[in-house]
């Protein structure tokens, strides 16, 4: 008698990317991908993706507005024609006007959990670091409701 047993999908990141690096002012996106196999043939894994942690050098940390912007920025999506072997997509697009509020030499380190399961208990977890750093901002005058006259001497 040959019984068998539930295996669970196995994360792959040979060739993948699970580190982004995003530059406020500069590089607002970053994206990467991560395979997965599952030998059981019977078994479509799913993908989701959760917040593990996000931290911040910024003296008083973020409001709940700005780390929802943060986390809102990942997202992933699977490869079309996924079965029990795929690959997994993630995607960080975050707004320029979302990191304003960061001063120079402020950083953010995002984290991200990937999981992928089977459907009959098995699952496998890779971490997914968004490191995003500040440039300084520089400030802006602007005129409201007045005309500005003067002599340049």
């Amino acid at each position: 008698n040959i019984t068998g047993s539930n295996d669970a999908p196995i994360i792959s990141i040979v060739g993948g990317d699970v580190t982004g690096d995003i530059t406020e002012g500069t590089t607002l996106t970053d994206s990467g991908s991560l395979t997965f196999t599952d030998v059981d043939l019977n078994d479509t894994p799913t993908a989701t993706e959760a917040t593990l942690s996000v931290t911040t050098t910024r003296v008083g940390g973020l409001t709940a507005a700005q780390q929802t912007a943060i986390e809102n920025a990942f997202s992933i999506s699977a490869d079309a024609g996924n079965t029990n072997n795929g690959t997994i997509n993630w995607d960080y697009n975050i707004a320029e006007a979302d990191l304003d509020f960061l001063a120079a030499g402020e950083t953010v380190t995002a984290v991200f959990t990937i999981t992928v399961a089977d459907g009959n208990t098995g699952n496998d977890t890779q971490d997914v670091t968004i490191n995003i750093t500040v440039s300084n901002d520089a400030p802006i005058i602007s005129i409201v409701g007045g005309d500005v006259t003067g002599d340049r001497t």
